[in-house]
């Protein structure tokens, strides 16, 4: 999966957008923080829009988003699922167990 950023530039009729594609495997999105894959999505977003309104080619902006979108889903429901063997099996639950379940969930933030 290539992941674009800024830096390289992107032309069509004298606009210009600044892009730096950097290669990240999905082996690297398991060892990301939480706040970094988010920050990453936000940024494919905002580069898959910016590439929509001028008319280049979204395929790979979109299928490293989908990446993306899948390791928030695994870890949404990797949470989900720690949370229900803890509480039926009657375990206290720490602080940040039951922050995650109160927050939206990385599925419906996607949508």
């Amino acid at each position: 999966m290539i992941i674009k950023k800024e830096k390289k530039n992107m032309t069509k009729k004298k606009n210009k957008h600044q892009v730096e594609e950097i290669m990240i495997t999905s082996d690297d999105l398991v060892y990301m923080s939480d706040d970094d894959i988010r920050n990453l999505h936000d940024s494919l977003r905002k580069d898959r829009d910016y590439a929509v309104r001028e008319g280049f080619n979204t395929k790979n902006s979109e299928v490293s988003l989908c990446y993306v979108q899948r390791e928030m889903e695994i870890r949404d429901q990797r949470r989900s699922a720690h949370f229900r063997y803890m509480k039926e099996h009657g375990l206290p639950l720490d602080q940040q167990d039951t922050q995650d379940t109160d927050t939206p969930s990385a599925v419906s933030v996607l949508h």
